[in-house]
């Protein structure tokens, strides 16, 4: 208690929220300490001979020896396999490029990859996908995703479940909700007669952590409706 302010009356902890703070903890330290470093890339624009197609290969970074780990691998420790911190590395390509002026191809790979549906969402998983795709810090997301089911339009937002309880949730019941949405109601009702067109039952991949169900949007609803702004976001 020496460590806190006269004014503080309860110190609260517990399970939850003391490896959290850790966590947070060694956040905060990574980024007082972090520094910033020029790091370079080289883009690439071709016209296929002979044709008005334009593509752009992506320049990948050549490793000395492919035996190592990733860490061991390169003394570049960027993690992009197509950005260096080496500056001469990235002037010699870029200048072999436009000197040679004409490229050749002298192999097609061909990779085929099966790309599985997202689980259910969680608040971990919430508050990551706000931050990467709108730059809201986690009190934004939660102030936000609490308004939103107070309103009735989600499900609890706080939950570490990604799997939906096969004999408890109806996906079918959801989607009607939403098939009559002027954005995205023509995707709901593709579902409905497609993949979930005889059943309702949810998919079965994820993790039940016994607490809540995951992240749902319960009701359509307008911007407006919603309040626009980060309510709509």
């Amino acid at each position: 208690r020496k460590h806190f302010s006269p004014a503080t009356k309860v110190i609260s902890y517990g399970p939850c929220q003391t490896p959290a703070l850790s966590f947070c903890v060694e956040r905060a330290r990574e980024i007082e300490l972090f520094q910033s470093q020029p790091y370079h890339k080289v883009d690439i624009t071709c016209v296929v001979d002979g044709s008005k197609q334009v593509f752009a290969p992506k320049w990948i970074i050549p490793r000395q020896d492919q035996t190592k780990t990733k860490e061991e691998e390169s003394p570049d420790p960027l993690s992009e396999e197509n950005a260096t911190f080496d500056k001469a590395l990235a002037e010699k390509t870029a200048k072999s490029v436009l000197e040679g002026k004409n490229l050749r191809v002298i192999d097609i790979e061909e990779l085929h990859e099966t790309k599985k549906a997202p689980l259910g969402l969680n608040t971990v998983a919430l508050l990551t996908s706000a931050s990467k795709a709108m730059g809201m810090s986690p009190k934004q997301v939660m102030t936000v995703s609490e308004k939103l089911y107070s309103s009735g339009f989600i499900s609890y937002p706080r939950t570490e479940t990604t799997r939906y309880d096969p004999t408890g949730f109806d996906v079918r019941s959801t989607l009607r909700e939403h098939q009559s949405h002027p954005e995205w109601g023509r995707t709901a009702s593709y579902l409905l007669r497609s993949k979930y067109k005889s059943s309702g039952i949810p998919p079965r991949r994820g993790h039940d952590a016994g607490d809540h169900p995951p992240i749902t949007p319960l009701k359509a609803a307008s911007r407006e409706e919603v309040g626009g702004g980060n309510h709509w976001r």
